[in-house]
């Protein structure tokens, strides 16, 4: 069972089991600089989803997001990790449309992201389409993605 938690406050428990996730994830396996891994995070939705011990009520974070507001119809995707033990088990997918459901509800028309491209085909399975000329960012190659919300 998945639990999910929302914040924009930088002294909750919330935000700081987010922390740890990207910090194992891109700072740890991907070795992203903490300058461009922390940044504008006083501006952003930070959301993780926490799923229960074996025979326990504990809840574990095990993959976050957050939500950067672009302009006013749209909303940026950003720094979506799922720890390592949760890969493979769709808790990606599931804090994909957890992002998509809370967006429509926020009034959003089109989320966007810049998807690393080891990721492309998790995001178009998920209908993002790609736009714009592949990137470097932190040396890992991005391409940017959109998705127009029904």
């Amino acid at each position: 069972m998945c639990t999910f938690k929302t914040t924009t406050d930088l002294d909750s428990q919330t935000y700081k089991d987010s922390l740890g996730i990207r910090m194992k994830v891109f700072l740890g396996e991907q070795n992203v600089p903490i300058e461009v891994e922390i940044a504008d995070e006083e501006i952003c939705l930070h959301v993780v989803l926490y799923t229960k011990q074996d025979n326990s009520d504990t809840d574990i974070p095990m993959a976050t997001a957050r939500l950067y507001p672009y302009d006013e119809e749209t909303l940026k995707v950003q720094r979506v990790a799922v720890l390592e033990d949760g890969r493979g088990k769709g808790l990606g997918d599931k804090m994909m449309r957890y992002l998509e459901d809370f967006a429509r509800e926020e009034g959003a028309a089109k989320l966007i992201l810049g998807a690393q491209t080891h990721a492309l085909a998790f995001y178009q399975k998920l209908g993002y389409e790609s736009y714009d000329e592949r990137y470097l960012e932190a040396g890992i190659e991005h391409q940017n993605m959109q998705k127009v919300l029904n």
